[in-house]
C-alpha cells in the first residue's frame, strides 16, 4: 500500500521548466486543452441558443441542436462560430497550436465579452441567459 505521506516526484531540467511545473502542479497556470474546452462549452452553449450561428449550409450530427437555428449573417461572430463547430465535428486534436487557435475563435466570436446569467425557474430548471 502506498505510503501518501513520503511519496515524492522529482524532476529534472532547466529552472524555467521547474518553475513552470510548479506553476501548473500549484494551479496557478490553467492548461489550454482545459481552457479550450471551457471556452468550447460557451461556444456550444451559444450556438444551442442560437445566439451564434452558422454561415454554411453545415450540420452537426452529434448533436443537431447546435445548428438548429440555421444559418445566420455573414458575421465575424458566426464566421469564427462556424470554423469552431467544423473543428469540433473534424476531432482537432487539443494539442498547443489548436488550442491557441480555437482561443482565437473564442474571442472573435465574441462569447467571453458576452455575461452569462443562470437562475432556477419555477419547475427547478435552470435557465441560461447570455447578454
Amino acid at each position: 500500500m502506498p505510503n501518501w505521506c513520503s511519496n515524492r516526484m522529482y524532476f529534472s531540467g532547466e529552472p524555467a521548466q521547474i518553475a513552470e511545473i510548479k506553476r501548473l502542479a500549484s494551479g496557478a497556470v490553467t492548461p489550454l486543452y482545459r481552457r479550450a474546452t471551457n471556452e468550447g462549452i460557451q461556444l456550444f452553449l451559444a450556438g444551442s441558443a442560437g445566439f451564434l450561428q452558422i454561415t454554411e449550409n453545415i450540420r452537426s450530427e452529434q448533436c443537431p441542436g447546435v445548428t438548429a437555428a440555421g444559418r445566420g449573417a455573414v458575421s465575424t461572430e458566426n464566421i469564427a462560430f462556424t470554423r469552431w463547430l467544423t473543428h469540433l465535428q473534424n476531432g482537432v486534436l487539443l494539442d498547443e497550436q489548436n488550442c491557441l487557435m480555437l482561443h482565437e475563435l473564442w474571442l472573435q466570436s465574441g462569447t467571453g465579452q458576452r455575461r452569462w446569467v443562470r437562475c432556477t425557474g419555477n419547475s427547478g430548471h435552470y435557465h441560461l441567459f447570455f447578454f
